[in-house]
Protein backbone atom coordinates (compact mmCIF):
# COMPACT_ATOMS: atom_id res chain seq x y z
CA UNK A 1 0.00 0.00 0.00
CA UNK A 2 2.85 2.67 0.41
CA UNK A 3 4.46 1.82 -2.18
CA UNK A 4 1.26 2.43 -4.27
CA UNK A 5 1.05 6.09 -2.52
CA UNK A 6 4.93 6.81 -3.14
CA UNK A 7 4.27 6.06 -6.70
CA UNK A 8 1.49 8.31 -6.82
CA UNK A 9 3.03 11.63 -5.12
CA UNK A 10 6.16 10.75 -7.82
CA UNK A 11 3.88 10.39 -10.70
CA UNK A 12 1.78 13.60 -9.36
CA UNK A 13 5.42 15.66 -8.54
CA UNK A 14 6.45 15.39 -11.91
CA UNK A 15 3.25 16.65 -13.43
CA UNK A 16 3.10 19.23 -11.34
CA UNK A 17 6.68 19.85 -12.12
CA UNK A 18 6.55 19.16 -16.06
CA UNK A 19 3.94 22.02 -16.00
CA UNK A 20 5.35 24.90 -14.12
CA UNK A 21 8.85 24.42 -16.31
CA UNK A 22 6.64 24.58 -19.30
CA UNK A 23 4.92 27.35 -17.81
CA UNK A 24 8.39 28.97 -16.87
CA UNK A 25 9.84 28.72 -19.83
CA UNK A 26 6.81 30.15 -21.68
CA UNK A 27 7.54 33.06 -19.93
CA UNK A 28 11.42 33.25 -20.12
CA UNK A 29 11.96 31.65 -24.09
CA UNK A 30 10.78 34.80 -26.47
CA UNK A 31 8.84 32.05 -28.12
CA UNK A 32 7.27 33.94 -31.27
CA UNK A 33 9.31 37.11 -31.87
CA UNK A 34 7.95 40.51 -30.59
CA UNK A 35 9.15 42.77 -33.33
CA UNK A 36 7.75 40.74 -36.61
CA UNK A 37 6.67 43.44 -39.31
CA UNK A 38 4.14 41.81 -41.19
CA UNK A 39 4.07 43.25 -45.05
CA UNK A 40 0.70 41.86 -47.27
CA UNK A 41 1.03 41.31 -50.46
CA UNK A 42 -0.14 37.69 -52.65
CA UNK A 43 0.92 34.72 -54.59
CA UNK A 44 3.46 35.93 -57.57
CA UNK A 45 2.10 35.35 -60.98
CA UNK A 46 -1.44 34.77 -58.97
CA UNK A 47 -3.67 37.73 -59.85
CA UNK A 48 -6.71 35.43 -58.40
CA UNK A 49 -5.61 36.29 -54.71
CA UNK A 50 -6.68 38.61 -52.69
CA UNK A 51 -4.28 41.03 -50.78
CA UNK A 52 -4.69 39.81 -47.03
CA UNK A 53 -2.41 40.27 -43.92
CA UNK A 54 -3.89 37.41 -42.35
CA UNK A 55 -1.84 34.43 -42.29
CA UNK A 56 -4.71 32.54 -39.98
CA UNK A 57 -8.54 32.28 -40.28
CA UNK A 58 -11.37 30.45 -38.79
CA UNK A 59 -12.08 27.43 -40.05
CA UNK A 60 -15.14 26.01 -41.19
CA UNK A 61 -14.98 22.64 -39.33
CA UNK A 62 -15.82 22.56 -35.86
CA UNK A 63 -13.46 20.75 -34.62
CA UNK A 64 -10.48 22.84 -36.08
CA UNK A 65 -10.77 26.65 -34.50
CA UNK A 66 -8.44 28.21 -37.04
CA UNK A 67 -6.35 27.38 -40.27
CA UNK A 68 -3.55 28.64 -42.18
CA UNK A 69 -5.22 30.81 -45.09
CA UNK A 70 -5.01 28.92 -48.51
CA UNK A 71 -3.33 30.38 -51.19
CA UNK A 72 -1.78 33.46 -48.98
CA UNK A 73 1.81 35.00 -50.06
CA UNK A 74 2.69 37.18 -47.04
CA UNK A 75 6.46 39.16 -46.21
CA UNK A 76 7.58 40.13 -42.90
CA UNK A 77 10.47 41.79 -41.35
CA UNK A 78 12.26 40.27 -38.76
CA UNK A 79 15.69 42.14 -36.92
CA UNK A 80 15.91 43.25 -40.79
CA UNK A 81 15.75 40.00 -42.34
CA UNK A 82 12.61 39.54 -44.81
CA UNK A 83 10.84 36.26 -44.39
CA UNK A 84 8.24 34.94 -47.17
CA UNK A 85 5.25 32.65 -45.81
CA UNK A 86 3.84 30.93 -48.47
CA UNK A 87 0.40 28.73 -48.42
CA UNK A 88 -1.13 26.50 -51.24
CA UNK A 89 -4.56 25.99 -51.66
CA UNK A 90 -5.46 23.45 -49.41
CA UNK A 91 -4.13 25.48 -46.57
CA UNK A 92 -0.96 24.32 -46.06
CA UNK A 93 2.60 25.64 -45.93
CA UNK A 94 4.43 24.81 -48.46
CA UNK A 95 4.40 24.65 -52.52
CA UNK A 96 1.16 23.55 -54.57
CA UNK A 97 1.20 19.45 -54.07
CA UNK A 98 -0.58 17.54 -56.32
CA UNK A 99 -3.64 15.30 -55.05
CA UNK A 100 -2.69 12.28 -57.24
CA UNK A 101 0.42 11.40 -56.25
CA UNK A 102 2.61 10.68 -59.09
CA UNK A 103 4.41 7.43 -59.24
CA UNK A 104 7.66 6.39 -57.41
CA UNK A 105 7.05 9.18 -55.35
CA UNK A 106 7.12 9.15 -51.50
CA UNK A 107 4.97 11.29 -49.20
CA UNK A 108 5.59 12.33 -45.73
CA UNK A 109 2.61 14.65 -43.89
CA UNK A 110 4.24 16.71 -41.27
CA UNK A 111 1.90 17.44 -38.29
CA UNK A 112 2.96 19.75 -35.29
CA UNK A 113 2.45 23.20 -34.12
CA UNK A 114 4.68 26.45 -34.26
CA UNK A 115 7.54 24.91 -34.46
CA UNK A 116 6.97 22.49 -37.38
CA UNK A 117 5.00 25.26 -39.31
CA UNK A 118 7.88 26.90 -39.07
CA UNK A 119 7.27 30.49 -37.60
CA UNK A 120 9.76 32.80 -37.94
CA UNK A 121 11.14 31.15 -40.42
CA UNK A 122 11.04 31.73 -44.38
CA UNK A 123 9.77 29.19 -46.41
CA UNK A 124 13.05 27.93 -47.83
CA UNK A 125 13.91 27.29 -44.10
CA UNK A 126 11.17 25.01 -42.79
CA UNK A 127 12.21 21.84 -41.45
CA UNK A 128 10.05 20.28 -44.09
CA UNK A 129 11.67 21.95 -47.21
CA UNK A 130 14.90 20.67 -45.52
CA UNK A 131 13.55 17.14 -45.07
CA UNK A 132 12.25 17.18 -48.28
CA UNK A 133 15.40 18.56 -50.10
CA UNK A 134 18.10 16.66 -48.59
CA UNK A 135 16.03 13.28 -48.73
CA UNK A 136 15.67 14.38 -53.03
CA UNK A 137 19.27 14.95 -52.88
CA UNK A 138 20.58 11.49 -51.31
CA UNK A 139 18.29 9.21 -53.54
CA UNK A 140 18.67 7.87 -57.02
CA UNK A 141 15.96 9.56 -59.72
CA UNK A 142 13.72 5.47 -59.04
CA UNK A 143 12.29 7.79 -56.38
CA UNK A 144 10.91 11.27 -55.39
CA UNK A 145 10.20 12.33 -51.96
CA UNK A 146 7.15 15.03 -50.81
CA UNK A 147 6.66 16.20 -47.94
CA UNK A 148 3.30 18.24 -46.92
CA UNK A 149 3.42 20.29 -44.02
CA UNK A 150 -0.32 20.15 -42.61
CA UNK A 151 1.32 21.71 -38.88
CA UNK A 152 -0.25 24.73 -37.53
CA UNK A 153 1.05 27.11 -34.74
CA UNK A 154 -1.80 26.61 -31.69
CA UNK A 155 -2.81 22.91 -32.76
CA UNK A 156 -2.93 20.36 -30.35
CA UNK A 157 -3.38 16.34 -30.32
CA UNK A 158 -7.03 16.68 -30.97
CA UNK A 159 -6.75 19.56 -33.94
CA UNK A 160 -3.90 17.36 -35.63
CA UNK A 161 -5.86 14.33 -35.65
CA UNK A 162 -8.59 16.21 -37.86
CA UNK A 163 -6.25 17.77 -39.83
CA UNK A 164 -4.74 14.37 -40.47
CA UNK A 165 -8.25 13.01 -41.13
CA UNK A 166 -9.08 15.37 -43.57
CA UNK A 167 -5.79 15.80 -45.82
CA UNK A 168 -6.18 11.55 -45.78
CA UNK A 169 -9.31 11.56 -48.13
CA UNK A 170 -7.69 14.31 -50.31
CA UNK A 171 -3.90 13.11 -50.70
CA UNK A 172 -1.80 9.26 -50.84
CA UNK A 173 0.03 10.01 -47.91
CA UNK A 174 2.41 7.34 -47.15
CA UNK A 175 4.37 8.33 -43.72
CA UNK A 176 2.85 11.02 -41.13
CA UNK A 177 5.28 12.67 -38.59
CA UNK A 178 3.81 14.09 -35.67
CA UNK A 179 6.12 17.41 -34.44
CA UNK A 180 5.47 18.41 -30.47
CA UNK A 181 6.43 20.04 -27.93
CA UNK A 182 5.89 20.40 -23.92
CA UNK A 183 3.00 23.28 -24.11
CA UNK A 184 0.87 20.95 -26.73
CA UNK A 185 0.08 18.99 -23.96
CA UNK A 186 -1.43 21.69 -22.01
Amino acid sequence: RHFNINMLVLVATIAVLTCLTDAALCFMVEWAPKDLEWIADTIPGNASNSRTDSWYKLSPDPRIPFAITPNTYLRARLRGDTLEYTSNSHGMRGPEIPRTKPKRTFRMFLLGDSVTEGVGLTDDDVYARLVEDTANEQTDESIQFEVMNGAVGGYNAYTQKHTLLRHTNMYQIDLVVVGTTMNDYM
